[in-house]
């Protein structure tokens, strides 16, 4: 009888061990172990990330200085006024059409020599150590308006505003009005048009 008891009372002492010791901790080995696969899932992104933007700046690196150069004359960092009246000018002549006058028109709000608000957390605030800045803010898109007048023939006209489109730098004619000077087939061309920097 008293190995009955004593059997009786170790099996009573495993289930209280089993209920209050090892039950909190099979919980707690089922929650390490989904922490375990959420945290397998999150490493495995950051790889692909990793592989992505790896192969971004791969692309990047491969971009030719000339196709960079070429993307800076499209949409130039400021409005390089004298470079792009130069360029016009050069048009007119190849295109046998006679340059009258071109105005540069200031956009209405052209806040260009402001200086940049810096705006958020970041006025004013240490940075922690090891923190990562900023990249640069991204230059607004900006539009440079011009008036052009030409004189010349329909057909220069015309292959003057096909160099016009196929020029580097992205310009839009917004307006085009012509008289007939009645000099035999020259006739004044205006163009209202703009251009873009950033």
């Amino acid at each position: 009888m008293p190995r009955i008891f004593i059997a009786v009372i170790l099996f009573a002492a495993t289930l209280l061990l089993s209920v209050f010791y090892l039950r909190p901790e099979w919980d707690r080995f089922q929650t390490l172990r989904t922490d375990v696969a959420e945290l397998e899932q999150i490493s495995s992104e950051f790889d692909e990330l990793i592989a992505n933007r790896d192969k971004l700046l791969s692309l990047i690196n491969s971009i030719s200085k000339e196709n960079l150069g070429r993307v800076d004359r499209m949409l130039p960092q400021g409005p390089h006024a004298s470079d792009f009246l130069v360029s016009m000018e050069a048009l007119t002549i190849q295109n046998s059409v006679a340059l009258r006058r071109i105005d540069l028109v200031s956009p209405e709000g052209d806040k260009s020599d402001a200086q940049p608000q810096r705006t958020g957390a970041g006025q004013g605030t240490p940075r922690p150590a090891g923190a990562v800045s900023s990249p640069r803010p991204v230059k607004e898109v900006q539009s440079l308006p011009f008036n052009l007048q030409v004189a010349g023939s329909y057909a220069s006209f015309k292959k003057f505003l096909a160099d016009m489109e196929r020029n580097l730098r992205l310009i839009d004619v917004e307006n085009i009005s012509f008289s007939a000077s009645g000099k035999g087939e020259i006739s004044d061309f205006t163009l209202k048009a703009k251009t873009y920097y950033q």
